[in-house]
C-alpha cells in the first residue's frame, strides 16, 4: 500500500475514496506508460483496485474502469480507449483518467494541470505517436517500458507481476511529485512577499535570504519581467548567483548570461577573472555561479549587469 499521508500538515491534492475497490481492466501482453499511469492514479484514489489484464469482452463489460482496450471512449461509463477512429482527441488513457478524476473531484484541478504539464502530456504523446524519440533521452514512458517481462517470462502471471512493479514505481514518482507540489504551494506566498521588498534590493536583482523555488513563479509573473539575476543561499558558506530563464520550456536559457570571461572557471582562475576573492566557480554555460557569501554574490551581480551595459 502506498503512503497515504506524505505530510500530515500539508495540503494534499488527491482525495481518497475508499468506499469501493473498483475493477480496472486493461489489455494483456506488453504494457505501456499510459495504461500503467492510469491504473496507478486510480489506485492512489481508491486505495486499491482489482486489476485484470485481458482483451476478453466479458470482464471488459463488467469492469468499473476500462483503460486502453475495448475500443470505446465514454467518460460517463469510465471507458478510456483512444485507438478507435471515432476518438478525435489527443489523449491516451493516462490523460483520459486524469481528466476524469479531476472533473469528478478526486484530484484537485490545479494539481491535475500540474501533473499534465510535467509528465502526463509526454506519456500521452509518446503513446499516440506524437513524440519523436531522441538518442540519449530516456523518457518516463521509456522507463516504464523497461519493466515489461523479458522473452523468457512468458506467463500472464509474470506479465502481471511486472505491471504491478511498474505501478509501484509510478506511484512513488507521483508521491514525490506531490511533495514538490506541496513545497510549491507553501512557498507561493513567501515569494510574493519577497517581491514587496524589491525596493531594498539592487536594481534587476532578486535577493532571497532563504531558498524558495523561484523558477516556478518568476518567468510567469509580470512583476518579475525586469529581473535578470537571482541570489540565494545554498549553504552557510555558499551563495548562488543565477540567471533568470527566458521561459519554463527553456530552463537553461538566460535573459542575460554571466560574463563570458567567467565561463567554466574554478576558484583561483575564477577569482582572477572576476576580481572577487570569495568566488568559487562559474558554470561553463554561464547561468550559475557560486560564492562564499552573500556580499560576494551581490558584488558579482553588480559586475555582471555593469559588464552587460558596457
Amino acid at each position: 500500500m502506498f503512503n497515504q499521508k506524505l505530510n500530515q500538515n500539508a495540503y494534499y491534492p488527491i482525495h481518497h475514496d475508499f468506499t469501493k475497490k473498483p475493477l480496472v481492466v486493461t489489455h494483456n501482453g506488453e504494457f505501456h506508460a499510459d495504461d500503467v499511469v492510469g491504473s496507478s492514479l486510480l489506485k492512489m484514489v481508491y486505495g486499491d483496485v482489482f486489476l485484470e489484464r485481458t482483451r476478453d469482452l466479458d470482464p471488459i463489460q463488467k469492469a468499473d474502469f476500462v483503460l486502453d482496450v475495448g475500443g470505446i471512449f465514454d467518460p460517463m461509463r469510465c471507458r478510456f480507449d483512444h485507438h478507435q477512429k471515432e476518438y478525435r482527441g489527443g489523449l491516451a488513457s493516462a490523460g483520459m483518467v486524469l481528466q476524469w478524476l479531476s472533473e469528478h473531484g478526486k484530484i484537485d484541478a490545479e494539481f491535475a494541470h500540474y501533473l499534465q504539464s510535467i509528465f502526463i502530456t509526454g506519456v500521452d504523446r509518446q503513446d499516440t505517436g506524437e513524440y519523436e524519440p531522441q538518442i540519449g533521452i530516456c523518457t518516463f514512458s521509456d522507463m516504464i517500458a523497461s519493466f515489461n517481462a523479458s522473452s523468457t517470462e512468458t506467463s500472464e502471471v509474470e506479465h502481471l507481476s511486472r505491471f504491478h512493479s511498474a505501478m509501484q514505481f509510478t506511484i512513488a514518482f507521483i508521491e514525490r511529485t506531490i511533495v514538490r507540489y506541496q513545497e510549491r504551494q507553501k512557498h507561493h506566498g513567501k515569494f510574493y512577499s519577497l517581491l514587496n521588498k524589491r525596493s531594498q534590493m539592487p536594481e534587476r536583482v532578486l535577493v532571497m535570504e532563504e531558498f524558495i523555488p523561484w523558477k516556478d513563479y518568476i518567468v510567469e509573473e509580470v512583476l518579475c519581467q525586469d529581473i535578470l539575476l537571482v541570489i540565494f543561499p545554498h549553504a552557510p558558506t555558499k551563495w548562488i548567483l543565477h540567471t533568470v530563464p527566458i521561459s519554463k520550456n527553456a530552463p537553461y536559457s538566460s535573459r542575460m548570461k554571466l560574463p563570458e570571461s567567467w565561463a567554466g572557471l574554478l576558484e583561483g582562475d575564477f577569482v582572477n577573472a572576476c576580481g572577487i576573492v570569495e568566488a568559487i566557480f562559474c558554470h561553463k554555460q554561464r547561468f550559475i555561479a557560486a560564492f562564499k557569501n552573500k556580499e560576494a554574490a551581490l558584488q558579482a551581480a553588480a559586475l555582471t549587469i555593469r559588464t552587460e551595459h558596457l
